[in-house]
């Protein structure tokens, strides 16, 4: 199974259904196959687990209670899900099921979203294009800042209508109506395992033990509408419409091979964020690929890596309860857009067409500067190191017409 997303070191966390068919089951995947772990429990696979952790695997319908088990329980699972699918026995494969034949859901179910901002070239040349300057204030270098986002309008595999709202052409007055300027944001999103108390931050040292696994996600932005909404002191329509997400969680054990340092940060962040531990992420190579209703074939408009964000998870999760804000099980908080320092890897289309102000060539050969009705938005991610390769599966989305 060598260059498949889902090889028997991957086995990621999901949630699916029959075609046709009622009920969502917990599931992974390898190969190509979808295999149902609800399936497997009943059968009795898990109960060396214990029953706590045997029961949430037989009924539910989500992940967010086997998440909040902790990461002990998530490894434990992992070895003998990887003894089970390795083994000589292939009485498991009765729970398997082709891609093709199984819709798949969100793994879990989201209660908030948080989305950082992490990538100091993005900060760098948003400023440039919205402020006049490259230079960053000097907080941005102290914390990781974020907003709430909508948890309500996440899913996977979206038709995602052409947003409405409020924004200003140059010499005229603001008008209503459908967004002009329609972009995508690639990022990389953590799902949230054990929470914390309200009141109780969760220290910089501890912190990896709260994550359970990883997803790709497309954070939609209509650019026109935040230029306009920000004058009232926030965003709102310009980015509560939609956001993406692939339909696996990548596990933490998955991703421990392709764990890597970050380098040091200068200036030093506050003392909550400061620490050898705080600077650790991975190795992910990231693409966003563009199709189009006009043409068989998508182009790859993006190519880079997880490695250049600036704020690691650690970070993140440390800076978001320092003031006693919890985390639940199946939280998630995304990176922003993930942009290195080379264009290819500037990672959304405000910075590829550096404004609206320079065209690029879509999958069809024509000039454009934004995304169009009929396009289509797929972010893959994947992790390689001695041999080995493991991936994220695909974060795709469909622009359709305003409603």
């Amino acid at each position: 199974m060598k260059g498949n997303d889902f090889p028997i070191h991957n086995l990621p966390y999901g949630v699916f259904r029959q075609k046709a068919q009622h009920g969502s089951r917990l599931a992974t995947a390898l190969g190509e196959d979808v295999i149902d772990v609800t399936g497997l429990a009943l059968d009795g696979n898990f109960s060396e687990l214990g029953i706590n952790a045997e029961d949430i695997l037989k009924t539910a319908t989500y992940w967010n209670d086997f998440a909040a088990l902790g990461r002990e329980i998530h490894s434990a699972y992992r070895k003998t899900l990887t003894t089970l699918l390795a083994g000589e026995d292939a009485a498991w494969r009765q729970y398997a099921y082709p891609t093709g034949d199984v819709d798949l859901q969100l793994p879990i179910c989201i209660g908030d979203y948080t989305d950082f901002w992490c990538s100091e070239t993005h900060a760098l040349n948003g400023g440039t294009l919205n402020r006049g300057t490259a230079k960053l204030p000097a907080a941005w270098y102290r914390l990781p800042g974020g907003y709430m986002g909508r948890a309500s309008s996440i899913g996977v595999n979206q038709n995602v209508h052409r947003p409405i709202g409020q924004y200003q052409l140059p010499g005229n007055e603001p008008e209503l109506g459908p967004c002009q300027k329609f972009d995508f944001e690639l990022e990389f999103a953590w799902v949230i395992g054990k929470g914390n108390q309200l009141g109780k931050s969760i220290p910089l040292e501890e912190s990896e033990e709260h994550l359970f696994g990883a997803m790709l996600m497309n954070d939609w932005s209509a650019r026109d509408f935040a230029l306009y909404e920000v004058q009232a002191g926030g965003v709102t329509t310009c980015k509560n419409f939609a956001t993406t997400v692939s339909p696996w969680i990548v596990s933490m054990d998955a991703l421990q091979p392709f764990k890597i340092d970050l380098p040091p940060q200068e200036p030093p962040p506050a003392r909550h964020l400061a620490g050898n531990k705080s600077r650790s992420s991975y190795n992910v190579g990231l693409e966003a690929h563009i199709g189009s209703e006009t043409s068989s074939k998508a182009i790859c408009l993006v190519e880079t890596n997880l490695s250049h964000i600036y704020w690691s998870p650690s970070q993140m999760i440390a800076h978001f309860t320092v003031s006693g804000a919890n985390f639940r099980p199946g939280d998630i908080f995304g990176t922003g857009t993930v942009s290195g320092p080379q264009e290819l890897s500037w990672a959304c289309l405000m910075e590829r067409s550096w404004g609206g102000t320079r065209e690029w060539a879509g999958p069809d050969g024509r000039n454009r500067k934004w995304l169009e009705d009929g396009d289509t938005v797929s972010i893959v991610g994947y992790c390689e190191a001695n041999g080995v390769r493991i991936g994220f599966g695909e974060c795709f989305g469909r622009v359709l017409p305003s409603l």
